[in-house]
């Protein structure tokens, strides 16, 4: 649960998290009437680009209202984990990183 005003460097913050290690953050914030607060919950999925889709997408899946409510977002874990583990191979084969199992 987030108790700030959900304001553009917050958001960008949580975005660029999303983005860097290719997972979903989503924030929960209280509704506008709370002190600091300004509802406007979000889900980021950490894609930006797709191979097969011209130009960037919109990471952000939800940006709820300032009211109090229920806001569902779809989260696609099978997107999520196919380019996690792309981008870790390309990383592996550049000789950036080694991975052993212990």
């Amino acid at each position: 649960m987030n108790r700030f005003t959900m304001e553009i460097n917050r958001l960008s913050a949580l975005r660029t998290r999303a983005y860097e290690n290719i997972l979903a953050i989503a924030t929960c914030n209280y509704p506008t009437g709370q002190p600091d607060c300004n509802g406007q919950s979000t889900v980021f999925d950490g894609v930006a680009w797709l191979r097969n889709e011209p130009g960037v997408r919109d990471m952000c899946i939800l940006k709820a209202p300032e009211e109090e409510g229920v806001y569902l977002a779809e989260i696609d874990m099978n997107m999520l984990s196919f380019i996690f583990m792309r981008n870790l191979a390309i990383i592996r084969r550049a000789g950036l990183i080694t991975l052993s199992i212990i």
